[in-house]
């Protein structure tokens, strides 16, 4: 769940707010964890070949700017484009997120603006 709140913090493209986010969530003690996934049948699975896991993650906490999905080492090489989100939309991936509730899809989110 930290790991949501920060790159929606992120998402706003406003980087005090992200640092305040990102600051809360580690006087919490919060665990930075997320599941990226390839464009491969792994998306719908519960292991498999195209998910790679990211146990602890690497925020920056002064990141010169959020856009480009740089400021933490769990999107940098995810993929950005998906053929059922192509084929079907975005309610594919929400879907997909509610049912297996240990993913999310955040290059999928319109990238942070360059501020």
């Amino acid at each position: 769940m930290a790991t949501v709140l920060v790159d929606l913090a992120a998402l706003t493209g406003d980087r005090e707010f992200y640092r305040d986010v990102l600051h809360e969530t580690m006087a919490a003690n919060a665990a930075y964890e997320f599941i990226s996934f390839r464009d491969t049948p792994a998306q719908f699975g519960i292991e498999g070949e195209g998910m790679i896991r990211f146990p602890n993650i690497e925020f920056d906490e002064n990141p010169s700017t959020l856009s480009g999905w740089s400021y933490g080492n769990h999107l940098a090489d995810a993929d950005r484009a998906f053929r059922v989100h192509d084929a079907v939309g975005i309610i594919a991936h929400l879907l997909l997120s509610s049912l297996m509730r240990d993913r999310y899809f955040p290059t999928l989110w319109p990238a942070p603006p360059a501020v």
